[in-house]
């Protein structure tokens, strides 16, 4: 991973929403590593929402889950399972704020 987008997804959140969830952290966290240093908000934005609905093969929708086989290691009720919720309102959320304190402080 580029060290320039290392920043936005350590640390991982404390929590995360279904079992699956880590693995498309892990997922996103090497695609933005083959990119060069997102510069804006809007290019972050677009990033997260066109890579997560590539590798989910769908868009995410408040109230739905996803199931990825790949991230089913075969233990628990959810694994495999995305939660939309987690990632519209904990973990994009948390990945522009990193982006943006980082553009803030950058600035100074």
């Amino acid at each position: 991973m580029t060290a320039q987008n290392n920043y936005l997804f350590e640390p991982e959140p404390a929590r995360w929403g279904l079992r699956g969830d880590p693995y498309l952290w892990q997922e996103l966290k090497e695609a933005a590593g083959q990119i060069e240093k997102i510069i804006s908000c809007e290019e972050l934005a677009h990033f997260l929402s066109s890579t997560v609905d590539r590798i989910v093969e769908d868009k995410l929708k408040s109230k739905e889950t996803h199931y990825l086989a790949r991230y089913d290691p075969g233990s628990g009720i959810s694994g495999g399972m995305i939660s939309s919720e987690f990632w519209l309102h904990t973990a994009f959320p948390l990945i522009m704020s990193r982006f943006q304190y980082r553009q803030r402080s950058d600035s100074i």
